[in-house]
C-alpha cells in the first residue's frame, strides 16, 4: 500500500503527466524532423529524436513505479532515472542544434540563455549539497533534473529559431507559442528545487509536482502551434532541394552570367531562358525553376532529371507546385535552396502571370526581397517576362532592379569569339583599330583561326572590316558594343578547351 493512500489520484495524475510532458514534445519532434525529410529531403536528425523519446520515457516510469508501490522515491532511484533522462535530452539537443547549423540558423541570444539557464541549473543544487540543505544524491539528481529541463527548453527554443526561418506567414504566432512555453518549462523544476530546499511535507510535495506537471502539459500544447504549422509548411513546399546536378553536358557553354547577379529577360515564350538555365545546370550549377508549364513536360524536353521544378499554379495537381499569389513561400523556397553557399540558378518563368494574379507593386516588392537574397549568395536569377504585358514604364521599372539579358537573347557567341570581340572593342575605347595580324599575336592563333573568327563576327553584324591598301583594321559595330555590355560569353574556363578543339 503506499504511504499516502489520499494522494493516490493525484500522484495518479502527475505521473500520467509527467510521461506525456517528457515524452510527447520529443515524440512530436520526431514526426517533425521525419516530415522535413520526407516531403523536403533535409536531412533531420530524426531518429536521434526517437532514441531520445525512449529514454526520456525511463525517469516517468521508474518514479510512476515507485511513487505507485512505496507512495515516495529515493534519492539514488531519482538520480538514475533523471540521468537516463538528461541523456535523452542531450541527445534531442544535439539533434535540434544539427537541425539548426544544417539550416544555416544562428542560435543568437539563445546561446547566452542556455548558459545560463545550464550555470544555474548546477551551481543552485551544489551549492545546496555543499551548504548540508540536501544530501549529495539529492544535489545530484537535482542537478540532473536540472540539466534535462534546461535540455528540454533548449529543444522548445529551437522549435521556435526555425519558425522564424522557415514558416513565411503567422510567424509571431508560432515563435511566441515556442518561446512562451519554454518559459513555462523553468516553473516545474523551480518547484522541485523548492520542494527539497525546504523539506515541505510529503502532502505539499505531491501537490507541487502535480502543479509542475500540469503547467509543463500546457507547455506541450503550446509547443504543438509551431510544430503543426511547420509540418503543413514542410508538406506544402514538398520539393526536393538538397542541391544535385545533373548529367554533365560535354560542350562549351554559351553565356557567362555573374555570380550574385539577377537577370531580366524580355521574351514571348520562355524558351530562351530556359536554354540558358539548361545549359547552367548540365555544367555543374544548381538549379531551380518555377513555371508555368507542366514540370514534367519540361524535364522531357530539355532532358532533365535532378533538377526541382515548380509548377505555379492554382489548381490541385499531384506534380510539385506553388500558388501564384503565395510569394512569400516563393522567397522561402529559394531562400532555403540557396543557403548552401554553392554555384546555383534559379530560374523564375513568366513574371507577368505573377502579375496578373497579384498587382505590379507587389510583384516588384517580391523582386525587391528576391534580389537582396541572391546579393548575398553565389546563385544567379533568372526572370522571364512578356514584354508585351507591360508598359515600358513597367518594363523600366523591372530594368531598374534587374540586370536586363534581352540583348544577349539574340547573339550567343563562344568564348573564343568573345575574346576576339572584346579585344577590338577594348582599342576602339583607347581609339585604336587593331590589325588581323594584332589579333593573330595577341590570341597566338594561327593566321587561318584569326581570319575565321573575325569573318564569323562580321557576319553576326559585331565588327566592320576597314581595308586601307593591303592592311585590315576592325572596328566593333554598334550591335557589337551592346554585346560586349551584356553578360553574354561563357566560362573562362572552357575558353582553353575550345581554343584547343580549334587548332
Amino acid at each position: 500500500m503506499p504511504a499516502l493512500s489520499g494522494w493516490s489520484l493525484v500522484t495518479t495524475v502527475s505521473n500520467i503527466l509527467s510521461i506525456v510532458t517528457w515524452v510527447f514534445p520529443l515524440l512530436s519532434l520526431t514526426i517533425l524532423s521525419y516530415c522535413i525529410e520526407f516531403y523536403t529531403r533535409f536531412k533531420t536528425r530524426w531518429k536521434h529524436f526517437l532514441l531520445a523519446s525512449a529514454l526520456a520515457l525511463t525517469y516517468p516510469i521508474v518514479t510512476s513505479y515507485y511513487y505507485w508501490v512505496f507512495g515516495d522515491t529515493i534519492p539514488q532511484m531519482e538520480l538514475f532515472a533523471s540521468s537516463i533522462l538528461l541523456i535523452g535530452l542531450l541527445i534531442a539537443s544535439y539533434a535540434s542544434l544539427q537541425l539548426l547549423t544544417f539550416q544555416k540558423i544562428s542560435l543568437g541570444k539563445t546561446k547566452i540563455t542556455i548558459q545560463a539557464l545550464v550555470t544555474a541549473s548546477v551551481a543552485i543544487p551544489l551549492s545546496a549539497g555543499m551548504a548540508g540543505i540536501v544530501d549529495y544524491p539529492t544535489a545530484l539528481y537535482l542537478t540532473a533534473y536540472n540539466l534535462a529541463a534546461s535540455a528540454m527548453i533548449f529543444v522548445f527554443l529551437s522549435i521556435g529559431k526555425l519558425t522564424q526561418d522557415y514558416i513565411p506567414r503567422y510567424q509571431l504566432l508560432a515563435y511566441t507559442s515556442a518561446r512562451v512555453a519554454s518559459i513555462l518549462l523553468t516553473i516545474d523544476p523551480i518547484l522541485l528545487n523548492y520542494i527539497y530546499y525546504s523539506s515541505v511535507n510529503l502532502g505539499l510535495k505531491y501537490g507541487l509536482r502535480l502543479v509542475g506537471s500540469v503547467i509543463q502539459f500546457f507547455a506541450l500544447i503550446l509547443l504543438t502551434v509551431p510544430v503543426v504549422m511547420l509540418i503543413m509548411e514542410a508538406q506544402a513546399r514538398g520539393v526536393h532541394l538538397i542541391p544535385l546536378t545533373e548529367k554533365k553536358d560535354k560542350k562549351p557553354m554559351k553565356y557567362r552570367l555573374k555570380s550574385a547577379y539577377s537577370y531580366l529577360i524580355m521574351e514571348e515564350t520562355p524558351t530562351h531562358s530556359t536554354e540558358i538555365f539548361t545549359e547552367y545546370v548540365t555544367h555543374k550549377y544548381h538549379g531551380l525553376m518555377f513555371t508555368r508549364t507542366q514540370p514534367s513536360r519540361i524535364k522531357q524536353t530539355y532532358g532533365l532529371t535532378t533538377t526541382p521544378i515548380l509548377w505555379m499554379t492554382n489548381a490541385k495537381t499531384d506534380e510539385k507546385s506553388v500558388k501564384p499569389n503565395d510569394l512569400d513561400r516563393l522567397v522561402f523556397v529559394i531562400k532555403d535552396f540557396i543557403r548552401y553557399e554553392t554555384d546555383c540558378i534559379v530560374l523564375l518563368q513568366r513574371l507577368d502571370y505573377l502579375i496578373t494574379e497579384n498587382d505590379f507593386n507587389t510583384v516588384l516588392k517580391f523582386l525587391h526581397n528576391l534580389n537582396d537574397l541572391i546579393m548575398s549568395s553565389k546563385c544567379i536569377l533568372l526572370v522571364s517576362v512578356d514584354p508585351s504585358t507591360l508598359t515600358k514604364e513597367r518594363q523600366a521599372m523591372l530594368m531598374q532592379e534587374l540586370e536586363d539579358l534581352t540583348n544577349a537573347e539574340k547573339i550567343s557567341l563562344g568564348e573564343p569569339l568573345y575574346s576576339v570581340l572584346l579585344y577590338v572593342h577594348t582599342e576602339n575605347k583607347r581609339r585604336k583599330t587593331p590589325s588581323f595580324k594584332s589579333i593573330t599575336k595577341k590570341f597566338q592563333i594561327t593566321k587561318t583561326t584569326a581570319r575565321k573568327r573575325i569573318y564569323e563576327l562580321e557576319n553576326k553584324g559585331l565588327l566592320k572590316i576597314l581595308s586601307e591598301g593591303r592592311y585590315k583594321f576592325l572596328e566593333v559595330t554598334e550591335k557589337g558594343r551592346t554585346v560586349v555590355g551584356s553578360p553574354a560569353s561563357i566560362r573562362e574556363e572552357e575558353a582553353q578547351e575550345v581554343d584547343g578543339n580549334e587548332e
